[in-house]
């Protein structure tokens, strides 16, 4: 479930220790293969590698279990050979049944956000191991393990802040608004701090840990300096700064920096600098530097799986025209979630008997959505507006999302007639023929209420609370024959072109339309409208007419 409000580090520290971190399905149950199947230890490795969640899950097994039988020695684990020979093969076997399992989904948009997340891990590992290969600073392997397992803060934040992180984006690349800004306003503190208390609560190895803890790393001053085109004269000045310059950490923070901008292209900003002070750390030019990781990113691509994600590589291949268009930044609204968890049909069978026999006589049943039948409509309207061969299909498949998906008990869709001074329900589902709906006109000049949702794109949910507020702004005959004091309702465009008002309600004998269930409806109505403007401007350009040429 989405969270809502949560404000501080130790408020989100909440929420990441109850966070699940699920490994592919697909990669359990072939490593449970191969393991049976008495496979070498370079195909064990090759599967591990793969699915940087699997690779967490039996880092954190392997160096626990080295602390229980070593305590006190603060040995290590950041190898895959020395974690396979500390777990066994019984080990790897155990550690994968207890991990949590997610199976790819087309339209899952956090499933999506935490794989990427994931992916820029990996390839930061790749980037680290690289470049400590070619400085000569330390052990390659170590390394390149402890930068993958260091972005695991980052890919709970993206499962389980989905709408949060977009929102942080979307300020810091869109609006140009500070980080620290942006940040504190999202989360009501900097990101890093809840990444570092996260990194703890997940017990990293040291190595991995030291790079979430802004101790170990360089002030903003002393990152300007490295920057700086005198920065061989600040670091004789400096001793401090000139440890820090050869210190693993400052270069693993680099290359974990720049991997995670990589969804939005190679040629931003913020890359361009993260390549220069890689520069700086590695004595290596810029124009070296940029063609080593390009080549190391096409490298990469070249041999990643099938994961629904943006391979290093692809902004490679970005034309111009899209390098200030990254398909990564997306404006923040929220997504809907398939359930992470199956729950066992036994368990709610006895529940299901015991709210029948407890039920009131004429309450209906509980409201209950169908978020797979969501998912797959939302995605329809998204990417394959193709599909729809007019406009009424697109409505139709509207009114399904909210009366089959969402679970509302009627929904219609008021479209703006001739003049647009009035509306007409066209598109009812779950109204009775013979009620008076059908024949309703609501006239804007009587009906100030959707003549204000129609200005501009808007929503609002009516309970009873705020329903005498309502009532000031409508005719009596309206609500008599329309409204009860459950509903929901929000404008449709089409573009900037009004379509008409789509309304959705809930019996009066039952609870309130929640929040979450608000959320979702206007998700839809939003998908629809994207939906019927790219219809719009696809047939409108089908059917321009062509220019004649004029006789000489």
């Amino acid at each position: 479930m989405e969270v809502k409000a949560i404000k501080g580090a130790k408020a989100w520290l909440e929420i990441g220790k109850k966070a699940p971190i699920p490994i592919l399905k697909a990669s359990a149950k072939l490593l449970t293969k191969q393991i049976k199947a008495g496979a070498s230890l370079a195909e064990l490795s090759h599967t591990i590698e793969r699915d940087p969640a699997l690779c967490l899950h039996l880092f954190l097994a392997a160096n626990k279990k080295s602390r229980q039988h070593n305590p006190g020695q603060g040995v290590e684990i950041l190898s895959l050979n020395h974690v396979v020979t500390i777990l066994g093969m019984k080990g790897l076997v155990d550690c994968v049944k207890k991990a949590p399992q997610l199976k790819l989904h087309k339209s899952d948009a956090y499933q999506k956000a935490y794989l990427q997340a994931q992916s820029c891990s990996a390839f930061g590992g790749n980037l680290m191991e690289h470049w400590v290969k070619v400085n000569h600073g330390g052990s390659a392997e170590r390394l390149k393990w402890a930068t993958i397992l260091a972005g695991a803060p980052r890919w709970i934040m993206w499962r389980e802040a989905y709408v949060q992180m977009r929102k942080c984006d979307w300020l810091i690349h869109h609006d140009f608004v500070a980080t620290k800004r942006a940040e504190k306003k999202v989360f009501g503190c900097s990101l890093d701090e809840i990444l570092c208390l996260l990194g703890r609560k997940l017990m990293l190895p040291s190595l991995a840990q030291n790079v979430l803890e802004a101790k170990q790393l360089p002030t903003l001053k002393q990152w300007g300096q490295l920057l700086h085109h005198r920065y061989l004269d600040f670091i004789d000045a400096d001793l401090k700064l000139k440890r820090l310059k050869s210190n693993p950490n400052t270069l693993m923070a680099v290359i974990l920096h720049m991997a995670e901008q990589l969804p939005l292209g190679w040629m931003t900003t913020k890359t361009l600098r993260a390549q220069k002070a890689l520069g700086r750390l590695t004595g290596q030019s810029h124009e070296a530097v940029v063609r080593q990781n390009h080549l190391l990113a096409v490298a990469v691509s070249h041999h990643a799986g099938a994961w629904p994600v943006l391979t290093p590589a692809t902004s490679l291949l970005w034309p111009p025209a899209a390098n200030n268009q990254s398909p990564w930044l997306r404006r923040p609204m929220l997504c809907l979630l398939p359930d992470k968890e199956k729950v066992k049909e036994e368990v709610l069978k006895p529940q299901a008997v015991q709210s029948d026999s407890t039920a009131l006589p004429g309450t209906p049943p509980p409201r209950k959505a169908n978020k797979r039948l969501l998912v797959d409509i939302i995605a329809q309207f998204k990417r394959d507006v193709h599909t729809f061969s007019n406009v009424h299909e697109i409505l139709l498949t509207c009114n399904k999302a909210i009366y089959e998906g969402l679970g509302m008990r009627r929904t219609c869709i008021c479209v703006l007639g001739k003049g647009n001074d009035h509306l007409r329900p066209l598109y009812c589902v779950g109204i009775p023929q013979n009620s008076k709906v059908h024949g309703l006109k609501v006239v804007l000049a009587e009906n100030r209420f959707f003549g204000k949702l129609l200005s501009k794109v808007a929503s609002y949910k009516v309970d009873q609370d705020n329903f005498e507020q309502v009532l000031n702004m409508l005719s009596s005959n309206v609500v008599d024959v329309l409204l009860n004091k459950n509903f929901i309702v929000m404008s449709l465009f089409a573009g900037d072109k009004p379509i008409g008002v789509v309304y959705a309600d809930a019996s009066s004998k039952e609870e309130s339309i929640s929040e979450q269930e608000y959320q979702a409806f206007k998700t839809i109505c939003q998908s629809a409208g994207y939906a019927l403007g790219a219809y719009a401007q696809k047939h409108n350009h089908n059917h321009k007419p062509k220019s004649r040429m004029k006789a000489s």
